[in-house]
């Protein structure tokens, strides 16, 4: 259930914002320019690092770089956000936003590959061949990793357009 649950999830967001989605290679993620309309790049920044602020249990920590109204880049964990061969692992991710006047720039990259409790035998760059084509046991491995990222992208993007209700009357 949770799997079709996700399923329907992910294809929902894709549809609706594919020319937001991520492509992972060997080397992360290609960059993603997103269009933010009349909205200059203090505020994009203002609206992305208060969401860094509220979605992060310690959001001093996960931030590791910022330059006020042009550039923002933390450190993330993902628990049990992709497969491989049935089994549900973790992975630890960077996201680097950079703001202009009606975009931002964002890309990610995959940092290390864990699970709860298990030894793993796995690294980001093992799922690729030499010559840069994913391995097929990876596939869907890959995909999970991919839909994580740009569902995040997603999550931030809607925080970022949506109108800041100030905390006035509730």
């Amino acid at each position: 259930m949770k799997k079709a649950i996700t399923l329907l999830f992910t294809l929902f967001t894709v549809l609706s914002f594919g020319q937001n989605s991520f492509h992972l290679d060997r080397n992360g993620t290609d960059t993603l320019v997103v269009e933010v309309k009349n909205m200059n790049a203090d505020v994009l920044y203002t609206k992305a690092y208060n969401w860094v602020l509220k979605s992060y249990k310690n959001p001093d920590e996960v931030i590791k770089s910022k330059i006020e109204n042009k550039y923002l880049r933390f450190e993330g964990y993902c628990k049990e956000c992709w497969s491989y061969r049935n089994y549900m692992f973790n992975a630890t991710y960077t996201m680097t936003f950079e703001f202009k006047d009606g975009k931002y720039r964002v890309y990610a990259n995959i940092n290390e590959l864990t699970a709860s409790g298990m030894v793993i035998y796995h690294s980001y760059e093992g799922f690729f061949k030499k010559d840069g084509s994913v391995k097929k046991p990876y596939e869907k491995s890959l995909e999970d990793l991919k839909n994580y990222l740009t569902n995040l992208n997603i999550t931030i993007l809607k925080d970022i357009k949506s109108e800041d209700k100030g905390g006035g009357d509730w």
